[in-house]
């Protein structure tokens, strides 16, 4: 049902209230509801608390939907009707829904269902009766604008529920895998190939870019179920997925990974899940033999859905860890268009030091036999002259800029009208956007993941 305008005006008013609480307002929200529904603790990251990245995301997203109801609930209304939305509308909330989608596929992958959103709706309507505001027609305003919300993450998560279940080799919540292989790829990260535990059973196809929830439980770490999410390197297949597991800072459940997880032992996995990704779409027609054709009409992608023809070039730009899931895309690529690539591929990363760095040698193996015209390039923010060689384990020395990568700029100003994808820590994936926005790219060919809870690149 769409919202009425005394609701629209009520949350309107207060939208600022809640803003100027800052990030008080969403820890004293988290602290009421996971000391309350300690059973909570079992799907939120404790560590996202600790170091407020939760906190600052949800207090943004809020925010956000406050400021923009008004919209959301025109643009529900029409879509209710049967009636046609303006471009404009959809492009005013363009950023809004993106988020949105994201936020989703998190909720999937940590199994989000209905009567927890219940739960998170009470603590938050006592928070903000707690700290924003007593009025009761407002707080009445709060509750029918979160109950419009969560209908329509509700049902957005059960349509993901439903593609991944309905899927060849897809299933709903959890599912045992097997670690088959387990190899050290450097100090600090190790590569895991994962296959189901009943052996000789399909696994979902992914799609390149997205991930892998893990979910731990052991009294060693933590009282507590752990769930991390894990980018799936390996290209899409039915048989097994692969991740790279770096050893984060707190090490919870990564260290346990490294630690503990040997070949033979069993780990729960959620089905793959996010928006940032790449697939081929088919054409809709049929070849002149009756079959469908096998040509693709368009590479096609989430993180703002786009297009791209056989010639658009894609850029693919990592820091450190964030090379996994753009691993994923360069080994779809192979498989997909490999000697016969017409289309510019770049690979470009950036790491602290080459010791540090990870993947070279797929990557290098993946030009040599799949991709002859893929275009390297490597920054490493320390070299050691005694054992790196320039041309060989990096090109330039110091901090990723895109206006040195051979071929790049150019490309851009031709018109060429590349298609770009990064992901890395935020300092770097701020860095990028910046560069690209100085070269006038504009945001529906820029595409980003962000690992943990998402934020704006600001």
């Amino acid at each position: 049902m769409p919202l009425s305008e005394d609701t629209i005006k009520a949350v309107e008013a207060t939208a600022d209230l809640v803003a100027a609480q800052g990030l008080d307002f969403t820890r004293a929200f988290y602290e009421r509801m996971l000391t309350r529904n300690e059973e909570l603790k079992d799907v939120f990251n404790l560590s996202h608390q600790r170091d407020l990245r939760q906190p600052k995301a949800l207090l943004d997203s809020l925010v956000a939907y406050a400021r923009s109801i008004r919209k959301i609930n025109e643009l529900h209304e029409l879509q209710e009707q049967g009636l046609p939305v303006p471009a404009e509308r959809l492009a005013e909330l363009q950023g809004f829904f993106a988020v949105a989608e994201r936020i989703a596929h998190k909720h999937a992958s940590v199994g989000i269902q209905p009567a927890q959103y219940q739960i998170v709706g009470a603590h938050l309507l006592a928070t903000i009766e707690e700290r924003v505001t007593a009025d009761k027609a407002i707080l009445a305003a709060w509750s029918k604008a979160y109950d419009f919300l969560a209908h329509l993450f509700v049902r957005r998560e059960e349509e993901i529920y439903t593609e991944t279940e309905s899927s060849e080799g897809g299933w709903r919540q959890t599912r045992s895998f097997r670690v088959e292989e387990k190899a050290q790829i450097t100090e600090r990260i190790f590569r895991f190939r994962l296959v189901p535990a009943e052996k000789g059973t399909a696994v979902a196809l992914h799609k390149p870019g997205q991930y892998l929830a893990v979910f731990v439980r052991d009294p060693r770490l933590s009282p507590h179920r752990q769930i991390r999410q894990y980018s799936i390197t390996s290209a899409p297949n039915h048989t097994y997925y692969e991740i790279a597991v770096h050893r984060d800072k707190q090490a919870t459940v990564s260290g346990y990974l490294h630690d503990h997880v040997a070949v033979g032992d069993l780990l729960k996995l959620a089905p793959p899940y996010g928006d940032f990704f790449l697939e081929y779409r088919e054409p809709g027609g049929q070849a002149a033999d009756g079959q469908p054709s096998p040509e693709p009409l368009a590479l096609h992608g989430g993180a703002v859905n786009f297009a791209a023809e056989r010639m658009t070039p894609i850029v693919l730009i990592s820091g450190g860890i964030g090379q996994t899931p753009l691993l994923s895309m360069l080994r779809f690529l192979a498989e997909k268009e490999g000697q016969a690539a017409i289309r510019p591929i770049f690979w470009i990363h950036a790491a602290h030091d080459s010791r540090a760095r990870a993947f070279k040698a797929e990557v290098d193996a993946i030009k040599v036999t799949d991709l002859p015209g893929l275009r390297t390039t490597t920054f490493l923010s320390e070299v050691d002259e005694t054992m790196d060689k320039k041309g060989e384990d990096y090109d330039f020395a110091g901090r990723i800029s895109l206006d040195r990568v051979p071929g790049l700029a150019e490309l851009e100003a031709d018109g060429a009208n590349p298609h770009y994808f990064f992901v890395g820590p935020a300092g770097f994936m701020v860095a990028v956007e910046q560069q690209l926005k100085a070269w006038s790219v504009p945001e529906d060919r820029i595409h980003f993941e962000m690992f943990g809870p998402f934020k704006p690149l600001q």
